[in-house]
């Protein structure tokens, strides 16, 4: 599937997007390459633009379940359009292409515009984590309190994120003023009529409020809950402890493998 401006030809932006054109473009930069490989290029169509790719590498039970439901390519491109429809900032979607073999989806390719982010939230929320009161010109609480409207907007259009770390997060600025604009949406449920609950929206905020220390957690609190028009209960404080607790062990247990694994060799 291709998107089109007006003016541009089906065939001949379908052909300058293929994947076997997208594996041999020059690379600009890498900003991932670990299960899925993330990285932009020159836009084919303007010399001064650049657009993103992911690929996304469908290997063992991935290439069977691709028969069932959706490709991680094709979820980015549905998901990018709905989330656009609804008023929710995402990049524009360009094209998505999938390769099929008997065994079914191998690998399949997203094409999106590039963000020139200003700096992601994880950025901003770990320097507020570490006490700065600013960051990039900007106060913490105008920072702080543009996030927390976004996700509340984001939830009240009914999406969960189902990855919503502040790497997720990438924060552009005009005439003084903060935009958010959410990625890598590819897990991401849109439902069509049912309402977020409490549980999942808190859920899907704790992982960007993990860089912020417990005062700058109940900021953030206190914008969401006056974007929302209402508190949460007070167990988002348990939930949140508990998210910190279980991404310190993982940290442990990864440098214990790790260890293990050095001694072994």
């Amino acid at each position: 599937a291709v998107a089109l401006k007006p003016g541009e030809e089906a065939e001949a932006k379908a052909q300058a997007l293929l994947p076997e054109q997208l594996l041999s473009a020059t690379q600009l930069s890498v900003h991932r390459d670990q299960r899925n490989k993330v990285w932009s290029i020159q836009d084919p169509f303007d010399e001064d633009g650049t657009v993103v790719v992911k690929e996304n590498r469908a290997r063992g039970i991935k290439k069977f379940t691709y028969r069932f439901k959706a490709s991680k390519g094709q979820r980015h491109w549905d998901n990018a359009w709905e989330m656009l429809r609804r008023g929710v900032k995402s990049p524009m979607p360009i094209a998505y292409y999938e390769q099929t073999e008997d065994s079914g989806i191998t690998h399949n390719y997203y094409v999106c515009e590039y963000v020139d982010a200003a700096f992601s939230v994880r950025q901003a929320f770990t320097a507020f984590g570490e006490g700065e009161e600013s960051f990039k010109g900007f106060s913490k609480e105008k920072i702080i309190k543009a996030v927390a409207k976004y996700s509340c907007n984001m939830h009240d259009e009914k999406i969960i994120h189902h990855d919503l770390t502040g790497g997720n997060l990438l924060v552009t600025t005009e005439n003084d003023e903060i935009n958010i604009t959410a990625i890598d949406i590819g897990r991401a449920t849109i439902y069509p009529k049912q309402h977020v609950t409490e549980q999942q929206r808190l859920l899907d905020i704790m992982r960007c409020c993990y860089k912020l220390n417990w005062p700058n957690r109940e900021l953030f609190m206190d914008y969401y809950y006056e974007a929302y028009g209402r508190k949460f209960a007070k167990r988002w404080k348990t939930s949140l402890s508990y998210y910190d607790w279980k991404l310190r062990t993982k940290k442990k247990l990864k440098r214990l493998l790790k260890g293990k694994w050095r001694k072994v060799k």
